[in-house]
């Protein structure tokens, strides 16, 4: 009866040796057993949504008018150089306390924009993360991600995030996201090209 594919094992690890058998070939040449036997920890992951409050601050004031989330300008009279801008913010109130001490792999956000409002088309969003960790005081615009999304009227886009941002908000170097557009001159229309309304938007996080 012949062997086939059998390994035999001689000696304890990491010292010892390997057989072959007759028809089982294993080639040693220039390979080593480590003195390591542990074959490594799996990471375990873990995955939560976490949903936010929002408001917007526009001409040195947070709104009382609304809790939507606004980027852009409106003016029925057009451009000028008194038209106040809005910044919309939003804040995942229990993201720190939920994540502090573990690791971020992957974030995405998931935001709505409202329908009937803003601008017709499509619009980019410009998203930053920001200092302000509540609705108190001028939005500070720490780092922009650029124009994250091209959306209309009622449709929803969810977004990835960079995992640093993320794990900022959690240890603090953030406070929360913005949507802020920079003035412009935009003429004799009524609203800035990226004017629009968003719900609070929702993080997705994997995590370990």
């Amino acid at each position: 009866m012949s062997n086939s594919g059998v390994i035999y094992c001689v000696g304890t690890v990491p010292n010892g040796s390997r057989v072959k058998t007759k028809n089982g070939v294993i080639y040693e040449t220039g390979a080593s057993q480590g003195g390591n036997t542990n074959p490594g920890q799996v990471t375990t992951e873990y995955t939560a949504t976490f949903t936010s409050t929002s408001r917007s601050y526009r001409g040195g004031v947070w709104r009382t008018d609304t809790t939507d989330m606004v980027q852009g300008a409106y003016s029925d009279t057009g451009y000028s150089s008194s038209v106040l801008w809005n910044y919309g913010c939003c804040w995942f109130t229990t993201l720190k306390s939920s994540l502090t001490g573990r690791t971020v792999r992957s974030a995405s956000l998931t935001i709505t924009r409202i329908p009937g409002s803003g601008t017709g088309g499509s619009v980019y969003m410009h998203l930053y993360a920001i200092s302000n960790t509540t609705y108190s005081g001028t939005p500070g615009l720490v780092y922009s991600l650029g124009a994250v999304g091209y959306i209309g009227r009622g449709e929803t886009l969810t977004i990835n995030l960079p995992v640093s941002i993320v794990q900022g908000l959690v240890n603090g170097t953030y406070g929360g996201l913005g949507l802020y557009e920079s003035p412009y001159n935009f003429g004799k229309s009524a609203y800035s090209s990226g004017y629009s309304r968003y719900y609070a938007p929702s993080l997705y996080v994997v995590y370990s």
